[in-house]
């Protein structure tokens, strides 16, 4: 994760906590994302959290139009140090959420 300024991780938290997704990604790996349609804010939130932007992914669903792009971690050493920089902003469900997932993927080592 680059320098970013303390409104840079609040913004980035904020944007995490309504439209991110962390999971173990193959049951093993923690995998930190965001995917919308507006590949600005992406690219935003990707040089925030060091992140590497993906796409542009062809609409999914019905009546979708817009192509999308999604930012991604795939390290934990990189995920726990975002986490630990969301952590004064994120509500307390994503915060078990995130903890839950670290947890999963140390027992798996």
């Amino acid at each position: 994760m680059e320098s970013p300024t303390e409104v840079d991780i609040a913004w980035a938290a904020g944007l995490f906590e309504g439209e991110g997704c962390v999971h173990l990604y193959r049951g093993r790996y923690v995998h930190l994302s965001l995917e919308m349609t507006d590949e600005d804010v992406v690219r935003r939130f990707a040089k925030i959290v060091g992140a590497t932007v993906y796409g542009p992914y062809a609409p999914r669903g019905a009546g979708s139009r817009k192509l999308s792009w999604q930012a991604q971690i795939c390290a934990r050493p990189a995920a726990e140090v975002v986490f630990k920089a969301f952590s004064p902003y994120l509500g307390m469900r994503r915060k078990e959420k995130v903890n839950e997932v670290l947890c999963a993927s140390k027992a798996l080592w």
